[in-house]
């Protein structure tokens, strides 16, 4: 039993450590690109850039295609450091096998039988030292991979509880819209209409709660608007429809599916910390993509939503109003506001057909040419077996060599007896 987790952990250290310098590589090649293209490129392209990382964390790491780029990577750097780390050849560890002095033959471990006289003497040693019998093997502990395998899975039991008790903590307080007639009376209008107006096939739910700040989506597959309370009594309902086109823009976007599965690829690579900032990355570029949406569809007023996302940000600039993991909020805070009116400034939402074909392009490209880290391994290299007359000349000549060299040594072992 002992044995087989040990076995298993040291398959599942072995994938850690490949995935581990794997994703930290995409990550730091992800990251140079964003920041040689964060002046000119849309934000569809740059979101597109970190969804890598997400397509990287799912795929094997042995994975390896002829077309990769990254593979050959880990090689060159090698060739590299060798090249400075050289030692003359002087110096160099090399290794020797028995040769016979006369002839140069090499004696090799794989004879079958052993000349009269070499018997004799092994006979004698064996007769002067009797045989010792071995004590059993000691018991099998388990290893250091098996304690580390360990503490991952209780790292994942620890962030699976504290997010389930987070949802479940937010799901309290939390009440109809149609208590509040004011509030009913202004959103009945307004969420169906920009339900239809994003094409979404179902009006999502509408809730108050008083565990958030600022509004924002939860759930995967019946999403649901949480809304706090008296938000509504300080906006206009110009603002409110910009609030609600943002919010269900994200689930016309399968923002939901996708944070979803980096919630839990980040629970399962929780070690790694690089994996922590880009989540925050993916969570900037995620909020001005669906600014760029929200314009798209507001077209001349898209100046307007820019105007709301203002008067957000002076209501909420010293408060913290980050919705947290499992939700998606119309404000993130007022740090990064200013590449998000930057973005809308510039015309993000124009040309939506070509940004999604560079974006997909992009994407494809960098599967067949990145992602792929692992190098193929060589095929060997078929060599002709040795015929049975050439296998008995080689036996031969090793019994030969064996001989004469024990003769050369059995008048140095008679003076030692001696």
């Amino acid at each position: 039993m002992v044995e087989q987790l040990n076995r298993i952990a040291e398959l599942w250290w072995i994938w850690t450590v490949g995935m581990f310098w794997q994703v930290g590589l995409l990550i730091v090649i992800v990251a140079c690109l964003d920041a040689l293209v964060r002046k000119w490129a849309w934000p569809q392209i740059r979101y597109a850039l970190w969804l890598l990382v997400l397509i990287k964390l799912v795929l094997p790491p042995d994975l390896h295609l002829p077309s990769s780029v990254s593979s050959k990577l880990p090689s060159m750097a090698a060739q590299a450091f060798n090249a400075q780390t050289s030692v003359p050849e002087s110096e160099r560890l090399v290794s020797f096998s028995i040769v016979e002095a006369s002839t140069g033959t090499s004696v090799g471990m794989n004879a079958v039988t052993l000349p009269r006289r070499a018997v004799g003497l092994m006979d004698k040693d064996l007769a002067a030292d009797p045989p010792v019998f071995a004590s059993p093997p000691p018991p099998v502990k388990p290893s250091w991979q098996c304690y580390a395998l360990a503490l991952w899975c209780l790292g994942m039991l620890v962030l699976s509880t504290w997010l389930w008790g987070k949802l479940r903590g937010l799901r309290r307080g939390v009440s109809d819209a149609s208590g509040n007639e004011s509030l009913a009376a202004s959103l009945d209008r307004l969420v169906p209409q920009c339900a239809e107006q994003l094409g979404l096939s179902r009006v999502p739910e509408v809730r108050l709660t008083r565990s958030i700040l600022c509004p924002a989506v939860t759930g995967i597959f019946r999403p649901v608007l949480l809304m706090p309370v008296d938000f509504l009594s300080k906006l206009s309902p110009k603002s409110t429809e910009h609030m609600l086109l943002h919010e269900f823009a994200h689930i016309k976007r399968g923002d939901l599916y996708v944070h979803g599965v980096y919630m839990i690829l980040q629970i399962i690579y929780w070690y790694n910390p690089l994996l922590w900032l880009v989540s925050r990355q993916m969570h900037h570029l995620r909020e001005i993509c669906c600014d760029a949406t929200v314009a798209q569809h507001l077209k001349d007023r898209a100046m307007e939503y820019r105007q709301t996302l203002l008067d957000i940000a002076k209501r909420y600039v010293a408060r913290s109003v980050e919705p947290g993991l499992g939700l998606l909020g119309l404000f993130e805070g007022s740090n990064r506001l200013v590449a998000r009116l930057n973005c809308l400034k510039r015309g993000a939402g124009r040309y939506p057909r070509v940004r999604a074909g560079l974006a997909g392009g992009l994407v494809v490209l960098m599967v067949v040419c990145v992602l792929p880290m692992a190098q193929a391994q060589e095929e060997p290299v078929e060599t002709e077996s040795p015929t049975a007359e050439q296998s008995d000349l080689n036996v031969a000549r090793q019994m030969e060599a064996l001989a004469a060299r024990l003769e050369v040594l059995e008048p140095q072992r008679q003076e030692l007896k001696t």
